[in-house]
């Protein structure tokens, strides 16, 4: 009898842990956004912060501003991509609105900061910048 509960609860068991379905799909992803316009300073001063207003598409409805990812480079090179979460819907509605975000750019160096913003590829898949080039001063 022992057997046969033990046999009987084991195939429960199995049955249930069958049956679980761990959804580990996500339903979004990470896009770059099209910037479209940015207002930067003549100059920058060392140590100090600049907001700067970054102007990019939304391209429908199912698209979220999430920030920006800036990645330095030697030379006071910076690109900048704004970078919006999508969410894997069937039923996005097409919005094509302008959006804009501030980006906080403290200058630590006393070189000028090339300001390069990812606007998106042209037709041989090359990309293409907006692009600023802002002395500092102390």
């Amino acid at each position: 009898m022992k057997k046969y509960v033990l046999g009987v609860f084991f195939l429960g068991l199995i049955c249930m842990a069958g049956s679980c379905d761990v959804d580990t799909g996500e339903n979004f992803h990470f896009e770059a956004l099209q910037v479209t316009s940015a207002v930067v300073p003549d100059t920058f001063i060392l140590n100090q912060n600049h907001n700067l207003e970054v102007s990019f598409l939304r391209p429908d409805d199912c698209t979220f501003f999430e920030g920006f990812d800036v990645t330095s480079e030697t030379g006071g090179f910076r690109y900048i991509t704004a970078v919006g979460s999508v969410i894997n819907n069937d039923e996005c509605l097409t919005a094509n609105d302008t959006v804009s975000a501030n980006l906080t750019v403290t200058p630590l160096l006393n070189e000028t900061y090339h300001l390069r913003f990812f606007i998106g590829t042209d037709a041989a898949d090359n990309t293409q910048y907006l692009e600023f080039d802002v002395p500092v001063k102390q």
